[in-house]
């Protein structure tokens, strides 16, 4: 599809198949919210819980959640930031906060 006929709020499919929502469009630049983006900007945001996240991306990003499992998401996106090299912590509420763990040279 032209980038000149798109329109924000509409749901599109990227050339690899990602299925992306339209947030708005100025001239030749588009700027486009995935589910994965919206989850990520949640967690990397820190003092949610599991459940606070699914209710907010319900609000923010409910167009891309449609037929979807968003709380499989949600642990799909937590275990690659795991295997990316990022520690996941929850407190004793259940919010999950990310860190970068420090190298082992620096340890001792």
């Amino acid at each position: 599809m032209a980038a000149h006929r798109v329109q924000p709020g509409r749901r599109y499919l990227t050339l690899s198949g990602l299925p992306v929502q339209v947030v708005e469009a100025n001239g030749d630049q588009i700027v486009l919210q995935s589910l994965a983006s919206a989850i990520d900007a949640l967690l990397l945001e820190g003092g949610r819980t599991m459940r606070g996240i699914i209710r907010e991306l319900m609000r923010k990003a409910g167009a891309a959640c449609r037929g979807r499992d968003v709380a499989a998401n949600v642990r799909a996106r937590l275990y690659w930031f795991r295997r990316k090299g990022r520690a996941v912590h929850r407190d004793v509420s259940g919010r999950i906060r990310f860190f970068r763990p420090l190298p082992a040279q620096l340890l001792g």
